[in-house]
């Protein structure tokens, strides 16, 4: 499989737009701290993980941050904090109001 940028970009702007539809303007974020996969282990589904590893939403959060001050400069990991705060959007947001 092959994911054109201008799709991924589409796709996301697509997204944010349902969330603005349904009048949602700010993410309560009431969980902290989840689990996670230690790097690597994610996409070896055929074994078992060593162990499990553990995340900070307010630090991801923090880390993103500075890319819209400008304080820092965009990294490649930057979408792996991305991706926490977008599957707890994901998560909770369906499984609070069921929402589609």
């Amino acid at each position: 499989m092959e994911i054109k940028i201008k799709d991924l970009e589409k796709v996301t702007n697509v997204l944010l737009k349902h969330l603005r539809k349904r009048k949602i303007k700010t993410i309560k974020v009431e969980h902290d701290f989840y689990w996670d996969f230690l790097p690597g282990e994610r996409y070896e589904i055929l074994k078992n993980p060593s162990k499990l590893g553990a995340g900070q939403l307010t630090d991801d959060w923090d880390n993103l941050s500075d890319l819209l001050t400008g304080e820092k400069d965009p990294l490649l990991y930057d979408f792996v904090w991305l991706a926490s705060i977008l599957n707890y959007i994901g998560e909770t947001m369906y499984e609070m109001e069921g929402i589609e």
